[in-house]
């Protein structure tokens, strides 16, 4: 029913303003609706009172009736058309005078004719304004008068005093519209005065809200947002007319639930009986709030609001509420940037003093192993390989390695962070993984690549400030000694022991180039076992009647073609029984039959991945997979690998590599 009368609202509308309300100031409008209201009104009486006078046989009276009709009508489609308004009431106006003068001269039924006359000056003056008005109202009173004041003038007598209540009776309507009309005027002229102050009021506002760079609005009892509201709030939301939209659809699913839900308790507390003004800004959520955009089905946009709120009051109640919102996102970035690169500056002066007394041929074989082990890993990714598994574990040992270099040159961030990523791969590696789940730590290899690249830019600085001559002093030291020294000094300060390396009968020259990376990576991860499994403390040592200080012997030698090395350490060996105890705690071995197993095959089980005897995951120990690496490396390269072990006395691996 609703809708049905909103439809005859509007197709009214139209009619009465010629279908221009959109371009019509207020006083045409409201002359245009009144001239369109008296022609439609004045068609239907027309056409009423000719059908009439024609039934009575007045043909005179009801051709005229017809023919103003007609030129009504005319007057009607001329203004709907044309939309030329003052023409076409003139053109109603005339009509009006000659008719209403020509009904007067016939008189009608008993004079009644004459009662159409009153109604002209309202016409008049209503159409045409207040001067044409008046100029056709005084015309058409000369007219009228002689009509009814000559004798003979009209077609029936009116008489004097009949004559004298028509012209006092127009002359009273005369004035009632003269003095409504003056007071229109005035009252229009002063309504159009506030409007085009208003207008210009609005128009500053409008100014100032499509230039200020912060979002501001009003938000009514029901967290909707008012009409007037800047334009920056529709390019912060990314939204365009935001009247009547409610807040917290807007924020909804874009911030955190747990501060989404706060925000609706903070908003109602503003309509609260009672308001605590500077409490309400200590406890705002929306102080400063992160927020994703959805941009497309595959990505969104993060942006930092700062929100400010403060209620409206009128009669003790909050009846709106100003609200603020800035985007803050540039700040927030710079500040990230800013804070990025403090740290970057901050990691790289720790790394800086890490380096600087180490040997710089350390670093560059460093740098080099690990850009061949990150090189391994892509030449693997891009393989045809489907096993994802074998993947994974290739990237762990190849992420091992690099750590156990960069403990061995002091590198303690590089360290914490390939040790991290050794934490995340450890959890998924007995996974059946998928390519995504691989991709997500090739990802992170490339943090690896930036510390390295890093690393390497330190150590171009520290070379570019030694002379050639350092240099090639300590290039000449031997490298493979000096790493396993290295990696003694580290981790023995770590435990508090002493151990005394002996390294008489190793022959560093005899190591070829193929094999010099293999035969560091495993004489560090041997040094790292024993110092972390095998050698005691000074007091436990004391106990044994052993010496305090510990010795690991390395030594080499070639014959047959072979490369043999053998590295000892006089700690407390390789204990079956507890090897066989943790062996028994791993799914792997579940299904083995330990009871016929002998000593020496207990002690290979130390090989098998993820096999430990470390209570805890360190950087130096309790992964298990070193001595699994360094078979791995070994038997890749066609060599074999031998354990000799005495409880409490000595432990020996000897490893054997064609030459």
């Amino acid at each position: 029913m609703a809708g049905f009368l909103n439809s005859i609202r509007r197709f009214w509308n139209n009619i009465t303003t010629s279908g221009a309300a959109g371009i019509l100031s207020m006083e045409q409008k409201r002359r245009v609706v009144f001239l369109n209201s008296i022609d439609l009104a004045g068609m239907f009486i027309l056409l009423a009172f000719s059908v009439v006078n024609y039934r009575d046989n007045k043909l005179l009276i009801a051709a005229s009736l017809l023919s103003a009709f007609f030129i009504l009508f005319f007057a009607l489609i001329y203004m709907r058309i044309k939309k030329k308004f003052v023409l076409s009431g003139y053109i109603v106006v005339i009509t009006i005078f000659f008719l209403f003068l020509f009904l007067l001269y016939t008189g009608g039924v008993e004079k009644s004719y004459s009662l159409w006359i009153q109604t002209f000056p309202l016409v008049a003056i209503f159409i045409l304004g207040l001067r044409p008005g008046l100029i056709a109202t005084g015309l058409y009173f000369i007219g009228i008068s002689c009509l009814v004041f000559i004798p003979q003038a009209a077609q029936v007598e009116y008489g004097f005093s009949f004559g004298v209540r028509v012209i006092g009776s127009f002359i009273l309507v005369f004035f009632f519209a003269l003095f409504y009309e003056n007071i229109r005027s005035q009252t229009q002229e002063t309504l159009e005065k506030l409007s085009s102050d208003l207008l210009a009021a609005k128009k500053q506002t409008d100014s100032i809200m499509a230039h200020v760079d912060e979002g501001i609005f009003l938000l009514d009892s029901t967290l909707n947002i008012g009409s007037e509201y800047s334009r920056e709030l529709e390019k912060i939301f990314g939204i365009k007319n935001l009247e009547n939209r409610s807040l917290l659809n807007l924020l909804e699913k874009k911030i955190d639930e747990k501060i989404f839900s706060a925000t609706k308790d903070y908003l109602d507390m503003f309509f609260k009986p009672t308001i605590n003004i500077q409490l309400l800004e200590e406890i705002n959520p929306l102080d400063r709030v992160e927020l994703h955009f959805v941009e497309s089905d595959f990505g969104f946009i993060t942006k930092y609001l700062e929100f400010t709120f403060a209620p409206i009051i009128s009669e003790e109640k909050t009846g709106n509420i100003l609200c603020t919102v800035k985007d803050i996102t540039e700040e927030i970035e710079l500040a990230k940037k800013l804070k990025a690169q403090e740290t970057r500056t901050k990691k790289q002066m720790e790394q800086l003093f890490q380096i600087i007394n180490v040997d710089p041929a350390m670093l560059n074989e460093f740098i080099l192993d690990a850009e061949s082990e990150l090189e391994n890993i892509n030449t693997l990714l891009k393989s045809d390989e489907k096993d994802y598994n074998l993947i994974i574990n290739s990237i762990y040992q190849s992420v091992h390695a690099i750590k156990g270099n960069a403990l061995l040159l002091g590198l303690s961030h590089t360290s914490k962070k390939l040790h991290g990523i050794e934490d995340e791969i450890s959890e998924v590696r007995e996974k059946e993984l998928s390519w995504n789940e691989l991709l997500k730590f090739t990802i992170r290899l490339s943090e690896i690549k930036n510390e390295i690249n890093d690393v390497k830019d330190l150590v171009e600085r520290v070379l570019a400030f030694r002379s050639n001559k350092d240099v090639k002093k300590i290039v000449q030291k031997d490298l493979l000694i000096n790493a396993v020294e290295r990696t003694i000094n580290v981790l023995s300060k770590e435990r508090n022991i002493e151990v005394n390396l002996v390294t008489d009968n190793f022959n560093s020259k005899a190591v070829t180039a193929k094999y010099r990376k293999v035969v560091k990576d495993i004489l560090i991860q041997l040094t790292r076992n024993s110092l972390a499994h095998g050698i005691e403390e000074p007091k436990v040592r004391s106990s044994l009647a052993k010496e305090k200080v510990g010795t690991i012997i390395i030594s080499s030698a070639v014959e047959d073609g072979k490369f043999t090395l053998s590295f000892k350490d006089d700690g407390r060996g390789l204990n079956a029984h507890t090897i066989k105890e943790k062996a028994k705690s791993i799914e792997a071995f579940k299904n083995m039959d330990f009871d016929g197993m002998t000593d020496q095959r207990v002690l290979s089980l130390i090989f098998h991945p993820r096999f430990s005897t470390a209570k805890e995951t360190t950087f130096a120990a309790g992964r298990g997979i070193g001595l699994n690496l360094i078979k791995a490396t070994v038997e890749k390269n066609g060599g074999s690998l031998k354990v000799r072990s005495a409880r409490g006395k000595f432990c020996e691996f000897v490893i054997t590599l064609p030459l």
